[in-house]
């Protein structure tokens, strides 16, 4: 499912419109796991893109790779900081989880996109310099 996930984005971003195959791929995951799709003629590139991105979230919602989706969508800090708007819904609201997930969004920054340079790093090469947000 990820590569044919990683197929559709790639095809919506590089053509900027919503390609029949590209749908058939994703709707093909759906199909699997027996959830209802929208027909193809219900999406434009913008619906389709976040599609795409929901879609990617459920079905890889295990694997750890999330944050770096988010990253290279450009998102990552505005979806984190969504975390503590979500808190505060009465759904979720008092549970431990949203707690510490509106904690995590909180803290957040934009210097979190990248990793600093370890300090050992730059100690042995001084040519090396730190990453512009830390």
């Amino acid at each position: 499912s990820d590569v044919l996930l990683m197929y559709a984005e790639a095809s919506l971003e590089a053509d900027n419109l919503v390609s029949q195959e590209a749908y058939d791929y994703v709707k093909a995951i759906r199909d699997r796991a027996g959830v209802k799709t929208n027909s193809y003629e219900s999406y434009d590139v913008a619906s389709f893109r976040e599609f795409v991105r929901n879609e990617r979230g459920r079905e890889l919602c295990f694997e750890g790779i999330r944050k770096y989706d988010l990253i290279r969508w450009g998102i990552f800090v505005e979806a984190m900081k969504g975390y503590v708007k979500d808190a505060s819904d009465q759904r979720w609201a008092g549970s431990a989880k949203s707690s510490y997930a509106a904690e995590i969004g909180r803290s957040v920054q934009p210097k979190h996109v990248v990793l600093p340079v370890p300090s050992v790093e730059l100690g042995v090469n001084t040519l090396l310099v730190q990453n512009p947000l830390w």
